[in-house]
């Protein structure tokens, strides 16, 4: 199933993880959401998220920033992901494993598709 949705909006459903995904650090101060320059847009997901289930209880009521970079083709470039907000290492890994799969309709300039980064915001 294909959806098209909001550019800051993660998504709900079922999905493949992949395995040995190790995302970047977080700064220690998080990440900053005006590092993206609110006139460009953001290249928009075109498939489903579901985080990983079950969501252990120390991830319950936070919120994740994630930050990556998807390539002209719509895929997310797997050494950009960062995940920032959760208190689980081995969480935030699963998280990064699934995100990294999700397919995106790539940012255009002039008419052609670009490099660019995103940023998706999910609360547990």
């Amino acid at each position: 199933m294909k959806v098209l949705f909001p550019f800051i909006a993660v998504l709900v459903a079922c999905s493949a993880a992949h395995s040995g995904l190790a995302p970047q650090r977080c700064p220690l101060t998080g990440i900053d959401p005006t590092s993206l320059v609110a006139t460009v847009e953001q290249p928009k997901p075109i498939e489903l998220f579901t985080p990983p289930l079950p969501i252990p209880t120390a991830v319950a009521g936070q919120r994740a920033t994630i930050r990556l970079v998807v390539d002209t083709a719509g895929a997310v470039m797997r050494d950009s992901v960062m995940v920032c907000g959760l208190s689980d290492a081995a969480y935030t890994r699963r998280v990064a494993e699934l995100v990294a799969a999700v397919r995106f309709a790539p940012r255009r300039v002039g008419g052609h598709p670009v490099n660019s980064p995103a940023l998706l915001v999910y609360s547990f």
